[in-house]
């Protein structure tokens, strides 16, 4: 049987490639967007934009995407414990009685 010959892209010092490092970014508030209203403090609204290299930039924002990952399969796992008795609360309390009354009476007569 024969293997599948695998194309992989190499250059003269692919192995000698520079370690990047995150910088910090700073923000230009006259070039940046940033919603009107926010519901918490914690909300998040806001477009930037970076001048520079766009590849030191992607590495310093991606540290703080990975935090918010995290931070989000936290509260998911939180929450999922307490998802099904939220439901049966939430069934609960939609089948409430329900009673019929009369309120009032039109009486009519066909001339």
């Amino acid at each position: 049987m024969k293997q599948k010959q695998k194309l992989k892209l190499t250059w003269i010092g692919k192995e000698n490639r520079p370690k990047l490092e995150p910088r910090i970014l700073l923000e230009d508030p006259e070039k940046s967007y940033h919603a009107k209203q926010r519901v918490t403090e914690n909300d998040i609204f806001d477009n930037r934009l970076v001048f520079g290299d766009n590849l030191l930039a992607l590495k310093a924002l991606q540290t703080t995407r990975n935090q918010k990952r995290k931070d989000l399969f936290v509260a998911e796992d939180e929450v999922e414990p307490r998802r099904g008795a939220l439901i049966a609360d939430i069934e609960a309390r939609m089948t409430k009685d329900r009673k019929l009354e009369t309120l009032f009476t039109i009486r009519w007569r066909l001339v």
